[in-house]
């Protein structure tokens, strides 16, 4: 019997604005964290960026411009910009304008999530990062995510990864 033959097509696709924003939109879904609406959200944007590619006239501009925040996004963007800060949820609140019920009702409506445990949940994401690309010691890395107990820090990790930081590392260094 024969080879089956396989054909490949090149496609030249040239700069595109838009697609670079659908890209910009998934990777910011999972810089958000890994919540069950970021994967959804992502997996559907996904298939429409690869179409950007082989459906080129179908493709069409999106207007982001006109789009506001939602409160729930403005908050993340706070958390990721302040890990270094023990952040309070009446902080948060105050700072996308609601009261801390209305906000934390709504806020766990849009991700699954309560918005300490959310903001936990970036911290542990950030201190991944850190055991997998750098030397640091695990309680320096527990301070570069703004918590001074170290032993909070392990617990905290090994609640949300089912392992000590110090096995994660060793795990993540075996591969």
């Amino acid at each position: 019997m024969g080879q089956p033959t396989e054909v490949f097509r090149t496609v030249q696709v040239g700069f595109s604005e838009e697609r670079n924003e659908l890209f910009k939109q998934i990777a910011n879904a999972f810089g958000k964290g890994f919540s069950i609406g970021n994967l959804y959200f992502a997996n559907q944007l996904f298939p429409h960026y690869l179409s950007t590619f082989i459906t080129l006239e179908h493709f069409q501009q999106k207007n982001t411009k006109n789009q506001t925040i939602s409160s729930t996004d403005r908050a993340i963007k706070l958390m990721q910009d302040n890990l270094l800060q023990s952040l309070s949820l009446e902080q948060i609140a105050q700072s996308v304008h609601l009261s801390t019920s209305f906000f934390s009702r709504k806020f766990k409506e849009d991700t699954g999530y309560a918005p300490i445990e959310y903001f936990n949940q970036l911290r542990i994401q950030k201190a991944c990062q850190l055991l997998h690309f750098s030397e640091l010691r695990i309680n320096e890395i527990a301070l570069q995510i703004g918590i001074s107990d170290p032993f909070y820090f392990s617990r905290l990790f090994k609640q949300q990864m089912g392992v000590s930081p110090a096995k994660y590392r060793k795990m993540e260094g075996q591969k």
